[in-house]
């Protein structure tokens, strides 16, 4: 199976598993005249949730509760 056949069903499954994190309070930075949009969670020690170069923020909603329950998350 090559790219051309893979990127349609990934791109749909990062949308399908991005669903759930749609509500979250968004906040947005701009940084050198590019604006990023983030969410944060919990308290503590900050982490820093680095998504690639298909997904954002929503990428780590299934980990964001696990994390914030020890640490401030920044996605």
């Amino acid at each position: 199976m090559g790219l051309k056949n893979i990127l349609p069903i990934a791109l749909a499954l990062s949308t399908v598993l991005c669903f759930r994190a749609g509500a979250a309070d968004t906040r947005r930075i701009d940084v050198n005249g590019t604006a990023f949009t983030y969410v944060e969670q919990g308290q503590g020690v900050p982490v820093v949730l680095v998504h690639g170069s298909l997904g954002d923020y929503r990428t780590w909603s299934g980990e964001m509760d696990d994390f914030a329950a020890r640490y401030h998350v920044v996605a």
